[in-house]
């Protein structure tokens, strides 16, 4: 994702988040993930929007970091942060089930690709490449520096203020029990069309 300018950077990360959640959501479930604030959860929509600012700016500051080996581009370090990473959205999940929560809608694609490639990959990405960029001096008085501190304000802000409104009937909108991948749909479809038997 790194080594280019910060608009091509910035669309590989919508591409990750949002862009690719609503297109698991079409492809693995048949469906049109819910925006809507009464429906989603803001630290995703547009919470991502802000984040994926935030991920783009750092990225591109990385880019002034020196080539020679620090801590912060160990293999030790990164594997540590993606154990962590990872390992929450582990917790998350078996927290959810323990609690009752239906596991088929755990094991949706949308909380899937939610849980491991936003909370563990984009998660891992973020961590890593911000505290690169603040150990190796590579934060100045540039445009991307600003755009970092306004992306993650807004983020953590939509953040908190899911932490405080009422959920609502986010969880059940979020991530669905009722799923199918958007080939059985279509073959379903067919076969009420044909007066089949499914």
């Amino acid at each position: 994702m790194a080594g280019f300018g910060f608009v091509a950077t910035l669309l590989r990360c919508w591409s990750l988040t949002p862009t690719g959640m609503i297109v698991v959501g079409i492809v693995g479930e048949s469906r049109l993930i819910p925006l809507s604030p009464y429906h989603q959860f803001t630290s995703f929509f547009p919470g991502d929007i802000f984040l994926g600012i935030a991920a783009a700016g750092l990225l591109v500051l990385a880019q002034s970091l020196p080539s020679a080996d620090r801590w912060y581009s160990s293999g030790w370090w990164h594997g540590l942060v993606l154990c962590i990473t990872l390992g929450r959205a582990v917790i998350m999940i078996a927290m959810e089930l323990r609690k009752g929560d239906d596991p088929i809608r755990q094991f949706s694609p949308t909380q899937l690709y939610h849980s491991i490639v936003l909370w563990g990959g984009f998660g891992y990405v973020v961590i890593v490449t911000l505290v690169a960029v603040v150990a190796g001096h590579a934060w100045s008085c540039r445009l991307e520096s600003f755009l970092v501190l306004f992306g993650l304000a807004v983020w953590i802000g939509c953040v908190v203020y899911d932490a405080v409104s009422p959920i609502g009937d986010k969880v059940q909108s979020v991530h669905v029990a009722d799923w199918h991948p958007i080939g059985v749909t279509a073959l379903r479809s067919l076969c009420r069309w044909r007066n089949w038997t499914w």
